[in-house]
Parts: structure tokens; sequence; C-alpha cells
């Protein structure tokens, strides 16, 4: 009889993997637009928005994924949300608690989006933004769309009988197993030979059951939940007190400000671009920074990366937020500082070929 039923149970075996791993690329691919997505919109509103305009689209963009995230886990961090609204623009803006008071937070983050965008539809013809708000309407739309397919994957698990009903196959089969195996084989071989055939028929099933849910944690630790180990965080809080002169617990401007041009080496730090660098670090806006306050938003707001846990079993969704904010970091200070330069050679030979054009 086990050689009969050797063959279903191979076919339903590879039948559960199949399904689980067809969810877990699934949740891949839809990330992997999500990546997509936000750099596109991050080019077309660095390329063509200024001013608040352009900060307060980026602050969306940013804050997208970390909705995305939180989301799909079942979590509401709001601290993480404005380490990466910040970021953009002032302390305590409305965006961050218009996001974390939502049910649903990336589709309030896109709707929110979308109104912020909505000017540029009425923006004076010579301006020639209505194209641009076209541009960002469609990846709206289609961000919105990925949100969609994700939470069907998050809603909708494989069914529990088909589960409970493959495992009880895989316990009869191995509990009769022996039976099958004494008469042709030493009393001496049949344990260890069940013990490795029940071995692997349970681990695969158990493996289908970690990466069927591709943004949860599956059968293991969240990633995300152990990004920090003893020792880094044991060097985050060395920095911590080093900073800290006055040993308050607390980080003032000038403490900062001291700590970015002597043991940074920043030199040229001017006193806004330190006041700008503490009130990104300054989530609660109280004019002071604790511990807890640093080590949330120094990562993201510095542009460092968090060091997560090498696994298959769940996507590293934090790992992906943070290339995405590193990314939107570098490109923006890239606009301020370099293309500023190349904005206005443009104008100027504009300029010089309207007056080209004037001469007789």
């Amino acid at each position: 009889p086990h050689e009969l039923v050797g063959g279903f149970l191979s076919i339903l075996l590879v039948f559960r993997t199949d399904q689980a791993y067809g969810r877990f690329w699934e949740g891949r691919r839809l990330w992997a637009q999500v990546i997509s997505q936000t750099r596109a919109l991050a080019r077309i509103t660095l390329c063509n928005l200024d001013g608040i305009v352009e900060d307060v689209c980026m602050a969306h963009i940013a804050a997208f994924p970390i909705a995305l995230k939180q989301h799909l886990r079942g979590q509401k961090n709001p601290a993480e949300i404005a380490a990466v609204v910040n970021t953009y623009l002032p302390p305590n803006s409305t965006v961050i608690s218009s996001i974390t008071n939502s049910n649903n937070m990336p589709t309030t983050t896109l709707l929110s989006f979308s109104q912020a965008a909505a000017p540029l539809r009425s923006a004076p013809r010579y301006t020639n933004l209505e194209p641009v708000w076209e541009q960002v309407e469609d990846h709206i739309r289609r961000l919105t769309e990925v949100v969609s397919q994700c939470e069907k994957i998050k809603t909708t698990p494989l069914p529990l009988s088909y589960s409970r009903h493959t495992s009880r196959f895989f316990s009869m089969f191995t509990l009769t197993l022996p039976f099958a195996l004494v008469k042709d084989t030493s009393p001496v071989l049949v344990p260890p030979i069940v013990a490795f055939v029940a071995w692997i028929l349970f681990v695969t099933d158990e493996i289908g059951h970690a990466i069927e849910d591709p943004f949860g944690k599956g059968l293991v630790t969240d990633p995300d939940e152990v990004a920090d180990s003893a020792l880094s965080e044991k060097l985050m809080r060395e920095l911590f007190d080093k900073m800290d002169v006055r040993g308050d617990g607390q980080i003032g401007f000038d403490e900062l400000a001291r700590a970015l041009k002597e043991d940074a080496g920043v030199g040229n730090l001017n006193d806004e671009e330190a006041m700008s660098i503490f009130s990104r670090l300054d989530l609660n806006g109280d004019g002071s920074i604790d511990y807890e306050e640093f080590r949330q938003s120094w990562t993201l707001t510095l542009g460092g990366s968090r060091r997560e846990i090498k696994q298959l079993e769940t996507l590293p969704l934090g790992q992906y937020c943070d290339s995405i904010q590193g990314e939107l970091l570098y490109h923006t200070r890239l606009k301020d500082s370099l293309w500023s330069d190349a904005e206005t050679t443009a104008t100027s030979l504009s300029n010089s070929m309207r007056t080209l054009n004037r001469v007789p």
C-alpha cells in the first residue's frame, strides 16, 4: 500500500509547497513594484517640483513603504512614520497624524498624496504642470493596486482544512511505514529509515507553512524585531552617552552640533544645517532628543541601514523600506547640492536664448 500511495504523497507535498512558494514570490513581486513606483515618483517630484510642494510629496513617498509594511504586519508605530516624514517636513506635521490615525495607513497615505498633488492640475498653463499631475496620479493608481494585491495575499491564507488533511496523511503514512519495511529490511535499520522519511516529510510541510505568509512572521521571529543585536545596541548606547555631555539623558542642540563638528569631523557645518539635522532627530518636537528618539530616528534620518538576519521564511520588508529611504534622501540632497547649480545654468541659458531671439 505504501508503494501505491507514494506517488500521491509526492504530488500532495509538491502541490502544498508550490502553492506556498507562489504566495511568497507574489509578495516579492509586489514589493518590487513598490520600489519601482516610489523611485519613479521621487524622480518626477525632484525634477519637476520645488518648495513646499516638493517637500510634501517627498514626505508621502517616503512614508508609503513604512505604512504598507506596518499595515501588512498588523502594526502601528507612529514614531517610525514620524522619522521619515520629519526628514522632509517640520515636526508635528498633520501628515503624521492623518496617516497614523487611519485603519488603513497605506491607502490614507496615497489619498493624502493625491490631495497634495491636486493643485498641479489647476496650475497656470505656462508652468506645464498638468502632465506632471497626470503622471503622479498614474503611479498612485498603480500603488493602490499593489495595496489591494498585498491585502489579498494577507487576508486569504491557504485553507486550514487542507493543511490539516496533509498533516494527518503524513502522520498515517509514517506511523504505518515500519510495518511495510520490517519484512524487507533489518529491524535494526527500520527506526532510522522511518525517522529520516518522517523528517523529510514534516520539514518540507513546515517550510510550506513558514513561507505561505510572506509579509508576516511565519514560523520564525520577525527579522525587523531582531534587527539590532546586543552588540549594535551597546554601540548605539555608547554613542548616545558620548553625545550626552551633560549626562541628563537628553541631547540638546548644542551637544549635537558639537558632536557633529568635533567627533564626526563635519567642521564646515553651519548652525542652519545642524538645526535641520536636530529637528529630524527630535521626533516629538520638545527641543531635546532622548535615547528612544535617537535610536528610532538615527537609522532612517541619517541614511543608515538596519541589519537583518538572512532568511527566506519572511520577506525583509524593513530592509526594503530602509533601501528606499536611503535612495530618497541621497537624491534629495543631490538635488540641493549639485543639481541646483545645473538648474541655475539652464535658467541662464534659457534667458540668453530669449535675448538672442529678440535681436533683429
